[in-house]
């Protein structure tokens, strides 16, 4: 009866597996075609990101005065051509980081504070006080890279920096190698940071309602945690052929130990 029962509770449902059901389809009891459609078209939630401390600016200036453009660039100068040569660790050494009281040093400006700015802002807030300095100027100011941490149940877990405007959440997984077959679908955690300190949130990647929420696009300086499922922590097989072969290798040696003992009394 235990093997039974063991091995039973090693068979996972599909639906613990496949990413993005239509869960709110099968709870109504199914949705007509326009609502599905509807539903279908809505358009993701995406927050607006705002500047956070130890966030890595690349910020550079175009001017037509070439005399002050290496003067001023500097750091960022070298950041204009990240993208093409593929480093993105040099965003590291030649970005603006925000330091602990949101602001970055900026040649000739001095301290910006930023934080809590979106870039737009960011980019406005420096215009403003390069009116002093050029006539004709155009500032280009981003992100260094989306980095982010993913570990837990995930096939390759670590840090990474991804060179993208946006990224979602199963594209960040596809970077880490996807999730292992013990990964808890179900409950994803996300911990996110805030300037009062950083948040857990839990997501379902099994339910395509992920699409509209908050937390569908990754952040910088997220952390991915994939929780195992319980088979896992009970030490049983990943399949419940998997289980069976454990538990008959596990009696076989049992009723082997046993013979022997019988035949030498």
């Amino acid at each position: 009866m235990w093997v039974l029962l063991a091995g039973l509770a090693s068979c996972v449902p599909n639906r613990k597996f496949v990413y993005l059901q239509n869960k709110t389809n099968a709870l109504a009891g199914g949705l007509s075609t326009r609502d599905s459609a509807r539903m279908e078209s809505r358009d993701y939630s995406r927050k607006i990101y705002r500047i956070q401390i130890n966030d890595i600016l690349s910020i550079s200036v175009r001017t037509l005065n070439e005399n002050q453009m290496p003067f001023f660039n500097g750091a960022g100068q070298g950041n204009a051509s990240v993208g093409s040569m593929g480093v993105g660790d040099i965003f590291y050494l030649n970005g603006y980081t925000v330091n602990d009281s949101g602001q970055v040093e900026l040649p000739m400006m001095g301290k910006i504070k930023v934080v809590q700015l979106t870039l737009e802002e960011a980019k406005r807030q420096i215009e403003n006080g390069l009116k002093q300095y050029f006539n004709n100027y155009f500032v280009v100011i981003k992100f260094g890279g989306i980095r982010f941490s993913v570990l837990g149940e995930i096939n390759r877990p670590g840090k990474y920096l991804i060179l993208q405007e946006q990224l979602n959440i199963f594209e960040a997984l596809a970077n880490a190698g996807d999730l292992t077959v013990l990964a808890n679908r179900l409950e994803v955690q996300i911990v996110r940071q805030f300037p009062e300190g950083p948040q857990i949130y839990s997501v379902d990647l099994t339910d395509r309602t992920i699409l509209y929420s908050p937390y569908y696009f990754v952040q910088p300086n997220d952390i991915i945690y994939v929780k195992p499922l319980k088979i896992r922590a009970l030490g049983i097989g990943t399949t419940g052929f998997g289980t069976f072969q454990s538990i008959l290798s596990l009696l076989s040696a049992v009723l082997f130990a046993a013979t022997f003992i019988r035949t030498f009394r």
